[in-house]
């Protein structure tokens, strides 16, 4: 009986969640800062929720903006893939904030209560809600990045009961170390994973080159590694769930990267254009006794016209290329998003 209550009230809470963004266009009027985009993503490859083919997305995405006392925000995202009911999803990410303005330009200290839930109305396996707490600080000198540190905790709530709910504990810091014609920004993250019978400890270094160039022209290389404690038991891991790309990110183990990333700003014509080239190398959990590794290439470019002071249109072309050492996991992927914003 107090299993059924407990699926119950994870149940309610999550389409509590979904349904919120639902009731959030009737408050649009209400706030001064608030705003809609529309995207539309086709794909040889979507790689999304399990499906692994060509198709399309349709999304609508409302964002509200409200700076008080406390600052709230809010973004959320209907979807619609291949124009098919069974496949329509809400995300909505909603963040309340406290930020005390220290003395200097740009110096903040920032407390913050997150709630993030995915509804996939088709499908229990995929929803879930995040709720998260923080506190970070943020220094500059001389209208400079100095450093920043921050502490957060989200609890992460699956309605499945094939997946296990967890709690992460992380606390972050980086400095920006300024070095002949760019600065050196080393950032470490460490945390804790803990499921109910078993805690993993995880940590992150990820340092970054930035290269101010110019005024309308900036040029960075970051890299990241990462590494997450492999599991004593199958907590969640089953077969099933590693060949979903939706769980991914669960079931990786060790991740090297590098990323190149550039932006230029056309300021006559008010646009941009970023392109990114990013290289990648990931270890999986093993699971029943099957060991995968991936190694993979991803490009970009992104061009953003400013159609006014209050809207906007870009086009975002991405290509991606995965080799595994599990025939099944070799895939290839391209897309394209056009995308309009617009403020009110």
């Amino acid at each position: 009986m107090g299993e059924r209550n407990q699926v119950m009230v994870k149940s309610n809470l999550v389409r509590l969640g979904g349904g919120i963004l639902l009731l959030l266009p009737l408050c649009l009027y209400s706030h001064n800062n608030k705003g809609l985009s529309l995207s539309y993503t086709a794909s040889d490859n979507l790689y999304l929720l399990n499906i692994k083919e060509s198709g399309s997305i349709i999304s609508i995405s409302p964002f509200i903006q409200y700076q008080s006392y406390f600052d709230f925000n809010f973004d959320g995202t209907v979807s619609l893939i291949n124009l098919s009911t069974t496949n329509l999803f809400l995300e909505n990410n909603f963040k309340l904030q406290k930020v005390l303005y220290l003395p200097g330009v740009g110096n903040k200290n920032s407390t913050y209560l997150r709630l993030y839930s995915f509804l996939a109305t088709s499908y229990e396996i995929y929803r879930f809600v995040n709720l998260s707490i923080g506190d970070s600080i943020n220094v500059y000198i001389l209208n400079n990045y100095l450093f920043s540190s921050g502490i957060g905790v989200t609890y992460r709530l699956f309605l499945s009961d094939s997946l296990s709910d967890y709690l992460e504990t992380e606390a972050r810091s980086s400095i920006s170390i300024p070095l002949p014609y760019f600065f050196f920004i080393p950032d470490v993250t460490a945390g804790l994973k803990m499921y109910e019978n078993e805690t993993l400890p995880f940590y992150k270094f990820s340092p970054k080159l930035n290269f101010p160039l110019l005024l309308n022209f900036s040029f960075g290389v970051s890299f990241v590694y990462s590494y997450f404690t492999p599991p004593k038991r199958d907590l969640s891991l089953s077969a099933i769930y590693t060949d979903d790309p939706f769980f991914e990110e669960e079931v990786v183990e060790q991740m090297l990267g590098v990323k190149i990333y550039s932006k230029k700003l056309f300021l006559q014509n008010y646009s941009q254009l970023n392109i990114g080239l990013q290289a990648f190398d990931k270890k999986f959990f093993e699971v029943d006794n099957q060991e995968r590794k991936d190694k993979g290439l991803i490009a970009n470019v992104t061009f953003k016209k400013f159609i006014n002071i209050n809207s906007s249109f870009s086009i975002h072309l991405e290509s991606l290329l995965n080799s595994s050492t599990i025939k099944d996991f070799e895939y290839t992927k391209n897309s394209i998003e056009l995308r309009f914003e617009l403020i009110f």
